[in-house]
């Protein structure tokens, strides 16, 4: 299972890009993270997106549940806001930390990130990276 995690514009930009990136993506299944420790979960499509999963209140116990309840998933969408937050996902292997920043002032540069100022580049990232999977 491919893991992704997409930081969404972080700082003050206030429009998200990850919805019109999700249209790139042939089939997902979404689920909304913000105050959830568990989902409920329901046939789940290839792809899996977790938005705010820097709200959720217990990460670590929704990635482990999608990993250990779905055999069909191929690769799951971990979108934040906050490209600093720190997920502690013990056992799990993030292979790519894609960031969309568009602000008006790029924000800090971390190595090991892949950083986009255009979102239809970081679209185009993304959907090549899933559809590899």
């Amino acid at each position: 299972m491919q893991i992704i995690r997409v930081t969404d514009a972080p700082g003050s930009f206030k429009d998200r890009l990850i919805y019109l990136i999700l249209h790139e993506l042939p089939n997902f299944t979404l689920y909304e993270c913000k105050g959830k420790g568990r989902l409920e979960l329901f046939s789940p499509a290839d792809t899996v997106v977790l938005d705010n999963l820097h709200l959720a209140t217990s990460a670590c116990a929704i990635v482990d549940q999608i990993i250990k309840t779905t055999e069909t998933v191929k690769q799951v969408l971990l979108i934040d806001q906050d490209q600093d937050h720190e997920f502690h996902l013990p056992k799990i292997n993030i292979q790519r930390h894609i960031v969309i920043d568009v602000a008006s002032v790029p924000c800090r540069r971390v190595p090991g990130r892949d950083y986009y100022r255009d979102g239809n580049e970081a679209a185009d990232a993304i959907f090549n990276i899933t559809r590899a999977a």
